[in-house]
């Protein structure tokens, strides 16, 4: 495991996590399971997902897992990071990584589960 970033104070705050970690780690693992899932083609942006975590375009809650996150970049692709809270809760971890259509990004911001990001609130 690699520690990737620190998590900021306005991230977690418009998420409403409210925890004592910030670190976030990614695992040798998370190339595998994106061949595994058939992701391939978010490969090419493994190396920036901490400036996708950092300033991403849109964030939201899992609402099925707790202190666990979800945050958008639109580049050509909309790209999904998945972020969950270790079991132990003492780091949060990369969980996925995939590209999502336009039409359900538009869906889960009209229904209130994404929301832009606003990095100037604190």
């Amino acid at each position: 495991m690699k520690k990737i970033l620190k998590l900021s104070k306005a991230l977690l705050s418009q998420l409403g996590i409210n925890v004592a970690t910030r670190n976030v780690y990614m695992s040798k693992g998370l190339i595998t399971h994106l061949k595994k899932r058939n992701h391939h083609n978010v490969l090419k942006y493994v190396d920036y997902v901490s400036s996708f975590i950092e300033d991403p375009d849109y964030i939201g809650n899992n609402p099925k897992v707790p202190n666990s996150f979800e945050c958008i970049k639109i580049l050509d692709e909309n790209i999904l990071v998945a972020v969950k809270l270790d079991k132990k809760g003492d780091y949060f971890y990369i969980a996925s990584m995939y590209e999502i259509t336009d039409a359900k990004l538009h869906r889960n911001i009209k229904s209130g589960r994404l929301k832009k990001f606003d990095n100037r609130k604190f």
